[in-house]
């Protein structure tokens, strides 16, 4: 594994046992993408599943919500988010798993659906996953947060002088660009805002550090996180860009 991906790995399984309590943006993602999914490929219900990135279940929760039947497979990197993932899901369901970075993971399964939620933005070739899972399955949805996420973090930090060192996310018209790329039946992005209010802008970097988000390069140097309370202790908002993204490949229903 790649010194990023065992970064990334290590970040989200430290994170496993607080997850649930701080994503609080990722659930609203997830149920808001099962929404989006089932309003997608209706009328057809899928049969077979694979989450992957599954962290501690959010989308999986979610789809068998709806699907009740589905047989779900689930996919992580972190060994504690699968575990954390498969124990909280239904007990008497039958979960499989497939644990590995879902861009070199080796597989000869393949699924109705491909769903993935808030994993997209850590690829390092995201346009050559999309391609190799939907070749894989006959619908495909994923969420990612945009480019323009964050934006009060980023003028706080552009108005101390401060690298805000936050991670370069999509652009709209990157994902635009994937599906051109691609030989596909149908590909729809609908983009959505989501606001979260934080006491002070040192909560919202706790917060991405219990979502395991923070990683190296250092997101934000002691030094830098004092000067960020001092000007701005006050309660600090701080906005989301989401796209949903989903597309039909050119295979029949499997």
């Amino acid at each position: 594994m790649k010194s990023e991906k065992t970064a990334i790995c290590n970040a989200f399984t430290k994170a496993a046992s607080d997850y649930n309590s701080v994503a609080t943006i990722q659930q609203q993602v997830a149920h808001d993408l099962a929404s989006f999914i089932f309003n997608f490929i209706a009328p057809q219900t899928p049969r077979s599943c694979i989450d992957l990135g599954c962290g501690t279940g959010f989308l999986s929760q979610a789809l068998l919500d709806l699907y009740p039947t589905l047989q779900l497979t689930v996919n992580d990197l972190s060994p504690a988010m699968i575990q954390k993932a498969t124990s909280g899901l239904l007990p008497s369901k039958k979960i499989e798993t497939v644990l590995g970075d879902l861009e070199t993971v080796q597989t000869d399964r393949t699924w109705d659906l491909v769903g993935s939620n808030f994993v997209w933005q850590w690829l390092e070739n995201p346009q050559q996953a999309l391609k190799n899972w939907s070749d894989r399955s006959s619908d495909l949805a994923l969420s990612l947060p945009l480019e323009g996420s964050f934006r009060e973090w980023k003028e706080l930090y552009s108005h101390l002088a401060l690298p805000s060192r936050l991670r370069k996310l999509p652009t709209l018209e990157e994902l635009h660009q994937w599906g051109q790329a691609m030989d596909l039946a149908h590909f729809e992005i609908q983009e959505k805002n989501y606001t979260q209010t934080f006491r002070s802008a040192l909560d919202f970097a706790r917060q991405l550090k219990g979502t395991g988000a923070s990683l190296s390069p250092s997101l934000i140097s002691p030094s830098a996180l004092r000067k960020v309370q001092k000007m701005n202790p006050t309660p600090f908002l701080v906005t989301w860009k989401v796209a949903f993204l989903a597309c039909h490949s050119r295979s029949p229903r499997l």
